[in-house]
């Protein structure tokens, strides 16, 4: 179960598209009526008739849950996300994918503690992307236990190891620790993997770099970007 493209201005169309999609569906599994064997001597019933199932069903159910959860979580609508993906759980309780995308929600809803107990318990249930860490690692930091953040953060970068943004927030993390010299190799990282974190990589490895009394590597770190990127404010001030 992944995300889709969906603009963000049509969850409207695209819910209403979804329900449709899920009537089908539960029309479609809507359990036959149980058909007893009969006696061919008497017309009488020769065995009871089989339960009926409803693991399709419900299946059905947390499947167009999940759906419509997924198209408010790509629209940035995480409240409406996450009633739907809680839905969803209630029917598979044990999808750690469910419980991995409560985590994101409840998380951009700013509800650290709860956001935390949901990385927790995708994890609990098999979970192996590595943004579950990061996401917890970010909780951590909220509820102020950096420690814990940090082991977070590691496992986040082991999973994922060229995702730059889990170097960088492994390397502040580490940075507020006062631990310059396992920071300084997290910015490092972070700048050797590229991405759209790279710039800020640089600022922070010339800032640890200065913290652990190294100015002339930091001035000279700041200059770059101060040559490459005259459109940001001034780095070196203060310098």
């Amino acid at each position: 179960m992944t995300g889709m493209p969906l603009s963000t201005r049509r969850f409207p169309e695209a819910r209403a598209a979804f329900a449709a999609t899920a009537l089908i569906l539960l029309l479609l599994t809507e359990p036959a009526a149980p058909q007893s064997i009969a006696d061919p001597e008497s017309g009488g019933p020769l065995l009871p008739a089989a339960p009926e199932t409803t693991q399709s069903r419900v299946e059905a159910e947390a499947l167009t849950h999940f759906s419509l959860g997924t198209v408010a979580e790509v629209s940035s609508e995480f409240e409406a996300a996450r009633a739907e993906f809680e839905q969803a759980f209630a029917l598979d309780p044990q999808s750690a994918t469910i419980a991995y995308h409560l985590a994101v929600c409840t998380y951009h809803l700013g509800r650290h503690e709860e956001a935390l107990s949901w990385t927790r318990k995708a994890i609990d249930l098999g979970c192996t992307e590595p943004d579950v860490h990061w996401i917890a690692g970010n909780c951590l930091l909220a509820l102020q236990k950096p420690v814990d953040a940090v082991m977070a953060f590691e496992q986040a970068a082991r999973l994922g190891p060229r995702e730059s943004r889990y170097h960088l927030a492994l390397g502040n993390t580490l940075e507020g620790l006062g631990k310059l010299s396992e920071a300084t190799a997290e910015f490092e990282r972070a700048i050797e993997e590229g991405g759209e974190e790279t710039l800020y990589a640089r600022y922070r490895l010339a800032t640890v770099q200065l913290h652990a009394g190294n100015a002339a590597a930091a001035v000279a770190g700041y200059e770059a970007l101060d040559r490459e990127r005259p459109d940001l404010p001034g780095v070196l001030e203060g310098l």
